[in-house]
């Protein structure tokens, strides 16, 4: 590539890299920065009542469960690549059925917005969003 393509593909990321720092990489620090401020100083307050909750074993729990479910996905897409890797009848049929739930969570969240968004019509009169601003009286 030369150095006049790597700027236009720099030019091209900026806005999304922007886009990041302003919407979830600022507010998560700022965040995390008063979770450990009281009154104007530096505290650890926030945090006190932590142990309480088990949080050790909270953690302990979703360290097991992330570790499970990335072990069965390794051990499927092992499976399902090795059995892609080779060629046999119906090979594209398997492919095909192989990457539709990738599919599925794009279909789930259209059909959210869709519900959120909504003018008129389907189960409920107006989309949630319109029901509610008129709750909070922004519209009518």
């Amino acid at each position: 590539m030369s150095g006049r393509t790597n700027l236009t593909t720099f030019l091209f990321v900026i806005p999304a890299l922007g886009y990041v720092m302003a919407f979830v990489f600022f507010p998560t620090v700022y965040a995390v920065y008063l979770s450990f401020q009281s009154h104007g100083g530096f505290s650890l307050g926030n945090y006190e009542q932590l142990t309480y909750f088990n949080l050790g074993g909270a953690i302990l729990d979703t360290v097991g469960v992330t570790v499970g479910a990335l072990l069965i996905q390794l051990a499927l897409g092992f499976v399902v690549a090795s059995v892609l890797a080779r060629e046999f009848i119906g090979k594209r049929a398997v492919s095909t059925i192989s990457i539709i739930p990738m599919g599925i969570a794009t279909v789930v969240a259209a059909v959210t917005f869709s519900f959120i968004f909504q003018s008129s019509g389907g189960i409920r009169k107006h989309g949630y969003t319109r029901t509610l601003r008129h709750s909070v009286e922004l519209v009518q």
